[in-house]
């Protein structure tokens, strides 16, 4: 369901992105894997609304980076599991 809703080729995005900044599929959907594992008390529609609207804040170029955080902060229970999924969404993935 978290790859179909962020397909970025397939239909609509979830949110309207602000410009091309947006973090991308591969890495959002990491995101999401990061909290089924860490936060099993949110749903999968929960992970996957939360990782898109912080995927969203952060290409806010007023501090939207710091509201992505607290987004997700908010819906973490425990500081560490925050710092993997904002990790996961600023850090560009490995060339293969």
């Amino acid at each position: 369901m978290a790859a179909a809703a962020l397909d970025e080729d397939g239909g609509p995005p979830l949110r309207s992105p602000r410009d091309d900044n947006t973090a991308p599929r591969s890495q959002r959907l990491a995101a999401v894997a990061v909290l089924a594992e860490r936060e099993p008390r949110l749903s999968a529609v929960q992970r996957l609304a939360l990782v898109d609207a912080a995927a969203w804040w952060m290409t806010d170029p007023d501090g939207g980076h710091e509201l992505a955080h607290a987004l997700i902060d908010g819906a973490c229970s425990d500081p560490v599991t925050t710092q993997h999924v904002y990790l996961t969404l600023i850090t560009p993935p490995q060339p293969d």
